[in-house]
């Protein structure tokens, strides 16, 4: 009898897994089931199937799942970080398996396979992926063709004998990479009429969203960090399999005060602010140290990976000048220590100089777009181990079309500002040694210009530092070194084929649609656009 785990078993996949065990109920002993979504179907088939070791559910959820097993007699359990994937995991199995969705995967918290015996082992879906050209961690230049063995949907080793039995792929000399990440994006930002994202009914800004995310992952973005909007629900969509697209990192919503960079209310509009919450909307207005605190806390229980503040003027707002300087420092100081509470991080929307300094020297960690800091405030940044996210690109694409699109004239006027100092802005912090992440921020309309960021960070930055803010540094701001922006053993499968050499030419990762070969998704082929 061979002895199986079922990762999203309350998905498609598992309903298919599941139906296959149920006509050969004498070939199969369910081990374990993992799900993250409907918490009350698992625990139905937590009773039909009766695993051998557990029943696992995300942890937010394991209280749920308990009450509804009680009297049972089965054990309901924590999945750790490794299981956090289970749709996707589940995928890809079912791409490399006879038994389409099965494969026996207990796993310890770590995400690494542990105690499976030999029968559960051949199971297990592992892929060799050869005569590829590797951007490896800190490289300057391509490795010598080699390999990457792929096995229960992360990187197991990197070149060596391909293990026995395991399937094959060759690559044909095209370049395997990391699979890239931006570290600042809306997914919810559909429109660059960001009232009318605000207004939709929240069921649309999640469709709109979903269709924004696997655009994303068809352009090789495996990883995107979220800088004010997304909220749980769409995290969860990717992880249980209803969206198709890339690892979601997010904050929540933006933090803005009255009269901040997302009121987007008229001077003499005088009424409260009742989009807030609202999907599409990307910010939130809270005033006062107390509110502050209470928000924060409301959006780390409701998953918030980190905090996002306005700490400066902005664009896209009506009312506040680029030069404005926004919350007192004990309202940023408060946010400031509730991340820290939750051993995580602020971020800081900012553009000018003494906005940058002034979230340096109060504790924030993460410098949104910078266009105007100067050489001393880049040092110490650096100094204060600072992460900054220019996203030149965004101001290219509003002078393009931000008219056009229905960008008041106030917002446009903004442009020139921050648009003439953003390529002298890499060069500072640079010199500074101040770390810089891959972001675009471009909102609605304007993001078929994503490509075009890699075209204006090489004019300052050489390949080598564009593909480690692309991947590892992006990593470093999405809490997850070691499990994306990496080819080494252990890490996630999230992987891309392009054809071309990045180091001599960083700018064909803008061109996905001439250059873009083959996207992995946990060590699922995701997308393959492969010459036949």
């Amino acid at each position: 009898m061979r002895r199986i785990s079922v990762f999203g078993a309350t998905g498609s996949i598992g309903d298919s897994t599941l139906d296959l065990i149920r006509r050969d109920a004498g070939a199969y002993r369910v081990v374990a089931l993992t799900a993250g979504g409907n918490i009350a179907k698992l625990a139905r088939l937590a009773r039909e199937f009766r695993p051998e070791v557990a029943v696992t559910a995300y942890p937010e959820r394991l209280d749920e799942l308990r009450g509804l097993l009680a009297g049972s007699g089965i054990e309901a359990a924590a999945a750790g970080a490794g299981m956090r994937e289970p749709a996707a995991l589940c995928r890809g199995a079912a791409a490399g398996t006879a038994a389409a969705g099965l494969f026996a995967a207990r796993r310890r918290a770590d995400g690494r396979a542990a105690g499976l015996t030999e029968e559960e082992d051949e199971t297990m879906t592992v892929t060799v992926y050869t005569n590829a050209r590797l951007v490896l961690p800190g490289s300057e230049a391509l490795s010598a063709p080699g390999s990457v063995t792929v096995r229960d949907g992360r990187i197991a080793q990197v070149g060596g004998a391909a293990p026995e039995g395991a399937d094959t792929v060759d690559l044909g000399g095209l370049t395997l990479m990391p699979g890239l990440i931006d570290s600042h994006f809306h997914v919810v930002a559909h429109s660059l009429d960001l009232w009318d994202n605000a207004t939709a009914p929240d069921s649309l800004a999640a469709f709109r969203a979903g269709r924004i995310m696997e655009e994303l992952l068809d352009r090789g973005f495996t990883t995107v960090r979220d800088l004010g909007g997304a909220d749980l629900g769409l995290v969860r969509a990717v992880e249980d399999g209803f969206v198709d697209g890339p690892d979601l990192v997010i904050c929540g919503k933006g933090l803005s005060m009255t009269g901040g960079h997302t009121d987007l209310r008229a001077r003499t509009d005088i009424r409260p602010d009742a989009m807030g919450w609202r999907l599409g909307n990307m910010g939130v207005l809270v005033d006062g140290v107390d509110e502050i605190r209470r928000t924060c806390r409301k959006m780390l229980k409701e998953g918030a990976r980190f905090i996002k503040v306005m700490a400066n003027g902005g664009v896209s707002s009506p009312n506040d000048p680029i030069d404005a300087i926004q919350y007192s420092a004990d309202e940023i100081r408060a946010m400031v220590e509730e991340a820290r509470n939750a051993n995580t991080y602020v971020s800081a929307h900012v553009y000018h100089d003494a906005a940058i300094r002034r979230c340096v020297e109060l504790g924030v960690h993460s410098l949104e777009h910078c266009n105007l800091i100067t050489p001393e405030t880049a040092r110490m940044a650096a100094e204060a181990g600072c992460i900054a996210v220019p996203t030149l690109v965004a101001y290219e694409g509003l002078k393009l079309e931000g008219a056009a699109l229905g960008l008041g004239a106030a917002e446009q006027a903004k442009i020139d500002i921050v648009r003439d100092k953003g390529i002298e802005s890499l060069a500072i912090m640079r010199e500074a040694g101040l770390p810089m992440a891959y972001g675009t921020d471009l909102l609605g309309q304007l993001r078929k210009y994503g490509g075009m960021e890699f075209d204006l960070l090489a004019k300052v930055l050489g390949p080598a530092e564009i593909l480690r803010s692309v991947t590892e540094t992006g990593a470093k701001l999405c809490r997850m070194e070691g499990e994306a922006g990496v080819i080494a053993p252990g890490a996630r499968a999230n992987l891309i084929a392009v054809e071309g050499n990045p180091f001599a030419d960083i700018t064909l990762l803008g061109r996905p649609e001439t250059h873009l070969r083959l996207v992995l998704k946990d060590g699922r082929v995701a997308r393959d656009y492969r010459r036949a």
